[in-house]
Formats: structure tokens, sequence, C-alpha cells
């Protein structure tokens, strides 16, 4: 079998493989059912051309006669070509967290897609809330790059099979984590400067940011840069968890 590599570049190269899949079967070893129908494809994409190129080959031993595996930079070089080579799982290989807003609009796009595909995240960071967020935006699986390649593939044919599969050691660790952070005291002095604190104070009370700006004597945009690090230091997603957790923080 051979790998099938895109780039996204290449769209004369997509419309001839689509155009004569006698030539692509010839040269892949791949037979086609006698009913015509085509063989489906294990896609792999990550923008590192090592990294797709290296799991694709692995990827391809193990799935010969059942999936052709195919491997692209980005999802949208994928989507050129989704409605001409059927799929039956995507893995998506990313990063580490900072990635985690572009992973999740590429995982929106596959789960809105004409004919969406099951997709399983591949990352380097096992933090819950990364966890947590790609299962929200569509991914059925989370593999944590610490995990052996046996296991790794095992939670492949899972998903693939219908199934949805997260790293029971990853939840293990984040639920020891957040035991531990809470059993230490912690005041708001230990967090914020004196202008944040007030702010903090504010937000607890559900002021918007102009009424905030007005009693603390700041510009509206002073204000906002107070929250978005506040949010960041409490590693809170909006304003109503700062409150929460301000709240939680002075009990």
């Amino acid at each position: 079998m051979r790998t099938e590599k895109f780039d996204q570049s290449d769209n004369e190269a997509f419309s001839g493989l689509i155009k004569a899949p006698s030539v692509a079967k010839a040269n892949s070893g791949q037979t086609e059912p006698a009913t015509g129908q085509k063989v489906p494809a294990l896609v792999v994409i990550d923008s590192r051309t090592l990294f797709r190129e290296c799991m694709a080959r692995c990827l391809e031993q193990l799935w010969r006669g059942e999936l052709r595996v195919i491997a692209v930079p980005s999802v949208q070089a994928w989507q050129a070509i989704a409605d001409k080579v059927p799929a039956s799982l995507i893995l998506l290989g990313v990063f580490n967290k900072s990635s985690g807003d572009a992973v999740h609009l590429e995982l929106k796009a596959l789960r809105e897609a004409a004919n969406p595909v099951p997709a399983v995240v591949i990352s380097d960071t096992e933090e819950l809330d990364h966890i947590l967020g790609s299962l929200e935006h569509g991914a059925r699986g989370f593999i944590s790059s610490n995990l052996s390649f046996d296991i790794a593939v095992e939670a492949m044919r899972f998903v693939k099979a219908g199934g949805t599969f997260v790293p029971a050691n990853s939840l293990l660790m984040a639920q020891r984590s957040n035991k531990a952070m809470d059993e230490q005291p912690r005041t708001t002095a230990e967090f914020f400067t004196s202008r944040q604190i007030a702010v903090v104070e504010a937000l607890r009370m559900g002021k918007p940011n102009k009424s905030i700006a007005y009693e603390l004597n700041m510009c509206e945009s002073t204000v906002k840069v107070h929250v978005r690090n506040i949010m960041k230091k409490l590693k809170a997603k909006n304003r109503t968890q700062v409150a929460f957790i301000a709240n939680k923080m002075l009990r």
C-alpha cells in the first residue's frame, strides 16, 4: 500500500487521482470491491510534515486491505477532496494547547461537513479543559502523545466503531490537581493587584465594564484588560466563572 499525501496546492493532483481511480489502485496495491465501491480512507491531518508522514506510514501497515491512509496538511486540504474520497476516520494532530482555538474551528468545520466523519485529536497536552474543549467542539476521541502506539491504534478502532475515547489517566491527573488546588489555602491578595481586586469585587456584584470604569475612575478599555488578566489567572472562561471562583476563594 502507498500512503497518499496531499498538499493544498495540489488541486490538479486531486482531480487526477479522483478521475483515474484505477491508476491509484495500481500504485497503492488496493483492491476495489467487486461492487465498484471505493475503499474508505483514514485521513491524517497535521501541518507537521514529518509527523503526518510517519504516522500515516505506520497506520497503513495496520489497516492494509481495510482502509487506505491519506495524509494532508490541513482540514482545508482534506475538504478539497472529501466529496470524492470517502473516509471513515480522521486523525487531527495538535501542537499544544495554545493552538486550541484554531483546532476548535477545524473540529467545527469537520462536524458541519455534508458527510461528517468521526475525528480523533492527538495532542501533546493532557489538560482537562483542552480535552473537554475538543470533545465539545466535535471530536469523538482524544489521544495523548504519551500513550503507546498500540493503545492509540485501539482507541482509533474504538472511535471508528462508534465509541468515544478519553484517556482515563488524564482525567485522574486532572482530578488530583484540582483536589490539591482546592486544599491549598489562598487569598485574593496572592493572585491580584489592588486594582484587580477592585475589579473582581465589581464582577462579583455583576457590574458591567462601563459601570466599573466609572466607579474606579478607569478607562473602559483598561477595565477590559483587567478582566482578561483576571480570567487568565483564574483560568475562567467568562465573567460568571470569575465571580464563582472569587466567591469560593473568599470562603
